[in-house]
């Protein structure tokens, strides 16, 4: 019995390691179309409308006893419109904090967003847009929260041990920050009347920052971001919304994809469809399938989503992914459609 539970803690203090080492994968949101400065900087000040409020939260694996929570907000706004010969600009700000796991591994990030949006022809149906981000990130891990190898004795964990922080184990800080760079590209188009899409790609930890609470050479690999999707009216009441994310980083790899059909109210045109109800089906390859549903409302969209674990991790967890709700503003501080023509920006 007793070697039973050595294993056991040997196994934890196995995931303690990669907790020193901090070799994981970023944060990511299953309504990755609902947080647009975490997803890519050549989105900032993309909108039809002056600014822009967005917050997005996740809870993942609720059934383990320290489930994993993120919290994302951003604010940004077009900047320079009718100014550029047709082009325009967009400056933002996005935070968000990332707790994980029984230690409390903490990440705390702030990054200010700039953008170039290009108008590729005088009806600006097509734009190419690149953006930049910079800023710093805070982690830190809570050590007496972990059990490690030199805290068990005969008799299980030694309580005395634990409550002193003893764990042999070669620490030099619980917290270390660093600076970041992003780094995105995007094209965003309409095709006909009834048909727009958009396609970008991404770099986040563009300069592989240094990062270890044991003081060695350890770099965050940086992570390589590619999205697309779109929206075709099937006719004045209903609409596809198709998107996909693929993320590589480390080795490690992530593919997204799906579709939600919009219901958009009578008194709305394809133009303008700016009140609908919408749900859809994502599947995050090969592990869960995602239900999606919100509503559009004027300038205000809320979601929601769940994942249901299909594949061999529901033995873990339940089959309980994650659950997040988010919430955006489009905000309007003059006319300007007056102003200038708006660009098209995708609404999912």
């Amino acid at each position: 019995m007793f070697n039973y539970i050595k294993k056991i803690y040997f196994i934890v203090f196995l995931s303690c390691i990669s907790l020193l080492s901090v070799q994981a994968q970023d944060i990511h949101f299953s309504q990755f179309y609902a947080s647009p400065l975490t997803l890519n900087p050549a989105m900032t000040g993309n909108l039809n409308g002056s600014y822009r409020l967005t917050a997005i939260f996740r809870n993942q694996y609720a059934t383990i006893p320290a489930p994993y929570n993120t919290f994302a907000v951003s604010g940004d706004m077009s900047v320079l419109r009718g100014m550029l010969r047709g082009d325009h600009a967009g400056i933002g700000i996005v935070a968000y904090n990332d707790v994980a796991g029984e230690g409390d591994l903490s990440n705390t990030t702030v990054l200010l967003s700039a953008a170039y949006h290009k108008s590729m022809d005088r009806f600006k149906a097509h734009n190419i847009s690149v953006g930049i981000q910079g800023g710093f990130t805070q982690k830190s891990v809570d050590f007496t929260k972990l059990t490690f190898p030199n805290q068990i004795g005969e008799n299980g964990p030694d309580p005395i041990l634990i409550n002193a922080g003893i764990n042999g184990e070669p620490i030099q800080n619980n917290s270390f920050s660093y600076f970041d760079f992003n780094v995105g590209a995007m094209y965003t188009g309409k095709m006909t009347e009834g048909i727009s899409g958009y396609g970008g790609i991404a770099l986040h930890h563009f300069g592989q920052p240094k990062e270890s609470f044991l003081g060695s050479d350890n770099r965050l690999g940086s992570r390589l971001v590619a999205h697309a999707g779109g929206e075709i009216f099937i006719n004045e009441t209903f609409s596809l919304l198709p998107s996909a994310i693929f993320m590589q980083q480390t080795g490690a790899r992530e593919l997204n994809v799906g579709t939600a059909i919009g219901y958009n109210f009578l008194e709305n045109s394809r133009n303008d469809a700016r009140t609908a109800l919408f749900m859809g089906v994502w599947y995050r390859i090969p592990h869960e399938v995602i239900f999606v549903g919100g509503i559009d409302y004027k300038d205000l969209r809320f979601g929601i989503s769940y994942d249901l674990t299909v594949s061999d991790l529901r033995i873990a967890n339940a089959s309980q992914g994650g659950f997040e709700i988010s919430v955006g503003y489009v905000g309007k501080l003059f006319d300007a459609k007056r102003r200038a023509p708006m660009m098209y920006c995708p609404r999912f």
